[in-house]
């Protein structure tokens, strides 16, 4: 005779090898069939011309021939900006990029300017990136954030740029 807890084992077993039968998962480069409530997101075309990441030492470049065809967006929080800063960038937190209250705002003063997104190292600056692309707008994202640039561009920046 089968013990219960010897059922609940067989039982499970049977359970996720159905889930695995139905979705396909077991075979290689077959996708699940699960439809998902979210549409696919639209992301902006990249700018003609420009990648979706640059580089600090490109960025630095741009800043010291005076370069205004860009606009660099600091997407940190007030307490990292009041600690160090990249020069010519704009204050806009991702808080008002995520909730859609900073939109009307960078579409107005973007002009045909170049959108460069900068954070600690990228992270954010890459998640404004995709709320800004789904807004229509195309932005391109400075690798590696401030950090870098503290880095190989500015070493007199504070070592702790992080409240």
């Amino acid at each position: 005779m089968f013990s219960c807890r010897l059922l609940q084992r067989i039982y499970c077993i049977c359970l996720c090898l159905s889930l695995v039968a139905l979705c396909g998962c077991h075979q290689p480069g077959i996708q699940a069939n699960v439809s998902n409530s979210t549409a696919p997101v639209q992301t902006a075309p990249a700018q003609p011309g420009y990648p979706p990441k640059i580089t600090v030492q490109d960025l630095s470049q741009r800043i010291e021939v005076g370069d205004d065809s860009y606009w660099l967006i600091d997407v940190r929080t007030e307490a990292e900006v009041a600690i160090a800063r990249i020069p010519t960038s704009t204050h806009i937190p991702i808080a008002q990029i995520a909730d859609g209250s900073a939109i009307k705002q960078i579409r107005s003063e973007r002009g045909d300017r170049q959108i460069i997104l900068h954070c600690y190292s990228g992270v954010r600056s890459r998640r404004a990136q995709k709320h800004l692309a789904q807004a229509g707008i195309a932005t391109t994202n400075l690798k590696g954030g401030i950090k870098a640039w503290r880095k190989q561009i500015d070493p007199s920046l504070p070592k702790k740029l992080l409240p």
